[in-house]
Parts: C-alpha cells; structure tokens; sequence
C-alpha cells in the first residue's frame, strides 16, 4: 500500500532537510546502468531500465543532470521520413537539475531508478541505450577565479555513454537480480568522478565543482541488494501491466484486472510517463513515483 502524503508537507520537509544538508568532500560520485547489458533478451511485453547512484548524499546540495534515452533501431531503420519514430525514442531520464527535488526527498547514499518501457510493438530488435550524467559548471583547483567553463559530461565529446542490446526469440530471459549479482565489469555501463571542493562561479555564484576523473569504478556495490531490488522491479512492472499476479518476463498479454471482473470499479494505475524511485537504507527499498 503506497503511503500519500500531501505535497506541501513533503516539499517543507524536502526544504528543511536541504538546509542542513553538508556535503562530505572528497567523495566519489558512482552512477552504475545495472541492466540491461550488452546482450539478446527475450521478449516482454514491458521490459526495465535499471540505474543506481551512489553517494549523492555526501555531495547534496549538488547541480548534476542525469540522462536516460532508448531508442529502437529497427524505428530508426524503417522510418520512411528520416526523422526519428517518437513512440520508439523513449525518454526515461530523472528530472534533470531539480533532482531530487521531484522526489520530495532528500537524497541518501543509494538511489535507484527503474523506469520500464514499453515492447509489446515487437519482438525482434536492437536498441541503442544512451545515458550520462552532466555537470552544468567545472571549476579547477589551479584557478582561482573562475567562470565555469563548459558543462562536463560523462560520455565525452558525444555526451552520451552507450551501450547496444536486443531482443529476440529464444534469447536469454531478463534476469535484473542475476545481472546486478554477477557484478560485470563496468565499461560503458559505469561512471564515476571524485568531487573534492564546491566552488561558486566568478560573478554568478554557480555551483561549480573540481573534481577528478581519472577514478576506478568501485564494483559489486548493489549485490547485497540484488534480490530486494528485482523484486521492486517485478512489483513495478506487475503494477504498470496492472496485472496482480504472475512473472513479468512470461506475460505477453494484457492482464484482465480480478476487480474488473467482479464489476468493481478499477482505480487507474501508474501515469503513461512515470518512473520508479527505489531509495535503499541498509536493505530496505520503498518505491516512489514521479511524473515527468
């Protein structure tokens, strides 16, 4: 049962937490895409986007923008105009520069972001997942007055890190706790920087940050909770098919709801753009769900 709490109260809360708020320096700063990897999935009809980041509690307050997009291939290939088939160029990123403000929450030491899209269009593809993270400021210790500079991004000159998977018939069955427990190495699937200070910009009195990139992914952090998170992952997925009960992986039709066929009125489900928010404190994850 989801717990709702009025807007403002969370909002004050959020505020008064933020005020407090003390940033931890030097702390490394770690976003991890746990699934999927470079491989060929079976089918689903939705299938999740997991990311995890780590310590944003010991950088908060922190101006950084997270972003998430897939795009299907096979749209891109057949699509007669030459412009990109919107319905297949999913935008699943967090709220960029407010975050985590559209949460209503203060930020802990492991967030995790699972947004799902939707596949039931097709079952043969490749998709191109592009993701990153971006500073709007950099600041360097050499320097002592400093305007910022350009924006920083963790893909390099294309601003995106990427990797590609696809779907298939008789291809390996999404498995979010095996992967996230195997504890692959990182490549394109792991960013990470060390912040050491948080200086303000020359004139404008912008965050700007000096930090270090040249840092090695610190692996295997979410194994402990691999199972937990899976299973968070499951219940969103249920949830968005509206189905009660099942596997996600083996449903390929809609779900006919139990209150539905009793006669009962259905209340709606999650918001055609919505995404989960897993917060984990120790081993306890609790989902939450922001509209962008």
């Amino acid at each position: 049962m989801l717990l709702r709490v009025p807007l403002s109260s969370l909002l004050a809360l959020f505020l008064a937490i933020l005020a407090q708020a003390e940033r931890r320096l030097p702390a490394n700063l770690q976003v991890d895409l746990l699934f999927p990897r470079n491989e060929t999935y079976a089918p689903t009809q939705w299938f999740p986007i997991v990311l995890g980041i780590q310590n944003l509690d010991a950088l908060w307050p922190l101006d950084i923008g997270f972003n998430l997009e897939v795009l299907s291939m096979e749209a891109w290939k057949n699509n007669s105009s030459g412009g990109r088939a919107d319905w297949q160029h999913v935008n699943l990123r967090p709220n960029l520069y407010g975050f985590p403000v559209g949460l209503e929450l203060a930020p802990v030491k492991l967030f995790l972001h699972y947004p799902v899209m939707n596949m039931t269009n097709g079952t043969t593809d490749s998709f191109n997942l592009r993701w990153g993270i971006t500073f709007v400021n950099r600041c360097f210790a050499n320097n002592s007055l400093d305007y910022g500079g350009n924006s920083w991004s963790s893909g390099g000159n294309s601003s995106m890190r990427q990797i590609t998977f696809s779907t298939a018939p008789g291809g390996q069955t999404p498995d979010v706790a095996a992967t996230v427990d195997s504890c692959p190495e990182g490549g394109q699937n792991s960013t990470v920087v060390r912040v050491n200070e948080v200086r303000k910009t020359w004139g404008t009195g912008d965050q700007c940050p000096v930090f270090e990139t040249d840092v090695e992914p610190a692996r295997c952090a979410y194994r402990e909770v691999a199972q937990e998170l899976a299973a968070n992952v499951s219940a969103a997925i249920l949830r968005r098919m509206r189905c009660e009960e099942g596997t996600w992986q083996n449903i390929t039709s809609p779900c006919v709801p139990k209150d539905k066929e009793s006669g009962a009125t259905l209340l709606t489900g999650l918001q055609r753009d919505s995404s989960s928010w897993a917060l984990v404190l120790g081993l306890a994850l609790a989902a939450y769900y922001n509209v962008f």
